[in-house]
């Protein structure tokens, strides 16, 4: 597999104690694609701004949402401007910098995490266990309408699936008469 190092060539070995590595997941009781979700809804940013600790004590995030079992999609670069506590949260200022811009939602890694509840490493740990699995041709996306007899999926996917207004989904599942079995046990 080809290391990240060389894919991010300008990201020095010293510079790495600068970043902090957010590999975003969905938290305890919640659906892991929840970041994933977000980030097709185009609102990543807004979703890893709001914090339940004060997570992010670098100057830049190295951003990686859950895709599949240890995989994780490259969401970009964050400098870190400002950090707000409102009572017992914390709200982040960030801004997504262009630097490897075309590589978002496109780079498809492997990492393994070595504690489940570890989210938020300091990148210098996880850089050099980062691998290339997959470049994807376009950003990730909603997978597509997979046919009725193929569709079995959590309440909070079919939720991000209305709020996108697919046109896929949305065309499929109103043209078609029938019932519906929806169990929401989330």
């Amino acid at each position: 597999m080809i290391k990240i190092q060389n894919i991010f060539p300008q990201l020095k070995e010293e510079e790495l104690k600068n970043y902090k590595a957010h590999l975003a997941i969905g938290g305890k009781g919640r659906d892991n694609r929840l970041p994933l979700y977000e980030f097709i809804r185009g609102k990543f940013k807004d979703y890893q701004e709001a914090q339940n600790s004060p997570n992010f004590k670098r100057d830049y995030i190295f951003s990686l949402i859950y895709y599949r079992k240890n995989e994780w999609i490259f969401a970009g670069i964050y400098e870190k401007i400002s950090v707000e506590r409102i009572g017992d949260k914390y709200k982040y200022e960030t801004k997504l910098l262009n630097r490897y811009e075309d590589l978002i939602g496109r780079l498809v890694l492997h990492y393994v995490k070595p504690h489940p509840q570890n989210t938020y490493l300091t990148l210098e740990k996880v850089f050099y266990e980062l691998e290339l699995v997959e470049m994807l041709h376009d950003k990730v996306s909603l997978e597509e309408f997979p046919g009725f007899e193929n569709v079995d999926i959590k309440y909070s996917e079919l939720k991000y699936i209305i709020e996108s207004e697919d046109d896929g989904w949305k065309s499929a599942l109103s043209n078609m008469q029938g019932i519906y079995l929806i169990s929401n046990i989330d």
